[in-house]
This record gives C-alpha cells, structure tokens and sequence, in this order.
C-alpha cells in the first residue's frame, strides 16, 4: 500500500513537472508576429502658454490676436500629439483658426492633429489666430486664460460681467506600434 501511495506522488510530480516544463516553452518560445511587441513607458506632455497669458486692452470688432501654445514631449517615447481648443461661452463673437504648419483639423472632430511623432523632449508650437467678430460690442480685455467681454449699451448681451474661457486641450499617444486609427490622415509638409 506505501508503495502505491509512493508512486502516486512520484506520478503526480513528474506529470505537474511535464505540465509547468511545457507551459514555460510555450511562453518563452520565440515567434516574430506583427503588432505584438510593447514598449514600455509613459506618455506624457506639457503645454505652455507663449504668449504671456496677458490680455489686449479694449478690442473693437474685426481685431485680431495671435496667440501661441508649446507643447512639450516630457515622455520616454516619441508620441502623436492632437489639441482642441474650449470656449466656455457659446454667445462671443469669436473666431479662430490654427495658422501653425504641421497641423490639420480632422475631419469629423473639432481636433488638430500634428502631422508626425514628436521625439522625446521636443516640443511643438500651436498657433492661433482670434478674431472679434462683434460689431455692436467691443470688447475691453482679451487673454488666452480668463477673457472679459463688455456689452454694448443696445445690445442685450453680453452682460459686462460675462466671461470667456479660451483654452487648449492636447491629447497624446505614443507613436511606437500604434495604427494611427485615431489620427485622420492628414497631408504632410513636404
């Protein structure tokens, strides 16, 4: 009877020893498949405003303001970069547009894409141009943080209380073994 029970563990530990032995083959085996590498790190970017984050006094309609955001690859890879820009309040006559090269404004989002990976610790500028299209308001303070908007004394809005919130958002992915399925396609600087 001690030499079944014997066998039985002896059994049991060569067919766990087998089981393990082929699972670590099977893992440690070496196949070259496409798409299955990872590169290990972490994204991660920095914006800076360019332009002071000052205010021009007292703009009437039709001026225009440029004003310029960097944003830095402080990531261990290199990584597509896209940025939105947010306005809190819907009724200002504001218009903008990103005059920089190398951006493109996707097709179906409100998103510019740069046209290639930036390296780590490169930067890339963004830069927009912002026109006040108002022509019964003027308006007495303009920054790219926190903007003041005054009313025109016929004119029901705005209040001369009222707020403009004009900021950037930029998004990154690394740039390593990505598609690029989120990114549209977007004509390169040549």
């Amino acid at each position: 009877m001690k030499k079944q029970i014997a066998a039985s563990f002896v059994l049991i530990f060569l067919l766990s020893f087998l089981i393990g032995g082929a699972t670590l083959a099977y893992f440690t085996s070496e196949d070259d498949v496409e798409g299955t590498s990872m590169d290990m790190g972490k994204v991660k970017i920095n914006i800076k405003n360019m332009s002071g984050g000052k205010g021009t006094s007292h703009l009437r309609s039709g001026d225009s303001k440029e004003i310029e955001w960097k944003i830095e690859n402080k990531s261990s890879m290199p990584v597509w970069i896209r940025a939105t820009l947010l306005q809190e309040t819907e009724h200002s006559s504001l218009h903008w547009e990103v005059i920089s090269r190398g951006w493109a404004q996707g097709k179906n989002d409100d998103y510019y894409y740069y046209n290639k990976p930036v390296r780590p610790k490169d930067s890339v500028r963004i830069r927009v141009r912002i026109d006040y299209l108002d022509y019964e308001n003027e308006m007495d303070a303009f920054g790219s943080e926190v903007d003041v908007l005054k009313g025109g004394p016929h004119c029901p809005w705005p209040p001369s209380d009222e707020k403009v919130s004009l900021k950037l958002q930029a998004e990154a992915i690394q740039e390593a073994h990505v598609d690029n399925e989120q990114w549209p396609e977007i004509p390169l600087d040549e």
